[in-house]
C-alpha cells in the first residue's frame, strides 16, 4: 500500500462534512450538469430526427397503424423457407 496515500473517512467525518457548503454546492452543480447534459442529449436527437429528409414523410403517416395490417404473411414466408 501507497505510504502517502491517506485511510478513508470514517462515517463521522463524512456526515460531519457533507453539511459543509463547499460540498452542498458541489453536489447541487453535478446534479444540474447532468439534468443539463440529459436535455442536451434529448434536444440534439430530436433535431437529428427533424432535420432529416424523411421527416416530412413521417407526418403524413397515421400514428396508429390501421388494424388490418397483420404480420402473418411476413411471418409464413420466413417458415417456408
Amino acid at each position: 500500500m501507497d505510504s502517502e496515500r491517506q485511510p478513508p473517512l470514517s462515517r463521522e467525518e463524512v456526515m460531519k462534512s457533507r453539511g459543509q457548503l463547499q460540498w452542498t454546492s458541489a453536489r447541487v452543480f453535478v446534479i444540474l450538469m447532468f439534468w443539463i447534459a440529459m436535455a442536451v442529449c434529448l434536444s440534439l436527437a430530436v433535431e437529428i430526427i427533424m432535420s432529416s429528409k424523411c421527416a416530412p414523410v413521417l407526418n403524413k403517416l397515421p400514428s396508429v397503424p390501421p388494424v388490418h395490417i397483420a404480420f402473418t404473411p411476413l411471418l409464413s414466408r420466413y417458415e417456408n423457407a
